[in-house]
């Protein structure tokens, strides 16, 4: 069961038209990037509008990054079968607990925002 504390984080994914990426063969995984091992926070399909999202909470990104660290440094990598097609930047200290809180859903959202791909 997911608590409150878990963030949603979002991006959308466009094409060179502004149209949405989309289609099963399309994956993006999410990391967090740390000095020794960078921690796989997850992955997602992407849907017919774009969107793909992942569920995180603190002990993700704690797992293998220094004790010390407050805030994920986030990127993600956005796949067609088995090619890498896309590696975003690296939003350091993401301040996740600034997420907004959508009531209707109960849960923290984390947009990071449109990416050409």
């Amino acid at each position: 069961m997911k608590t409150k504390e878990d963030v949603h984080i979002h991006v959308k994914l466009i094409d060179e038209n502004k149209e949405p990426i989309s289609g099963g063969e399309y994956v993006v995984r999410f990391f967090d990037e740390d000095v020794v091992v960078d921690d796989f926070l997850g992955e997602s399909l992407i849907d017919d509008f774009g969107h793909a999202q992942v569920i995180v909470s603190e002990k993700d990104f704690k797992v293998g990054g220094s004790a010390l660290e407050k805030y994920p440094d986030i990127y993600f990598k956005v796949y067609k079968g088995d090619e890498m097609i896309y590696k975003s930047k690296v939003f350091k200290s993401t301040h996740l607990t600034e997420a907004k809180d959508y009531p209707a859903s109960n849960r923290l959202h984390y947009d990071l925002g449109i990416f050409k791909v």
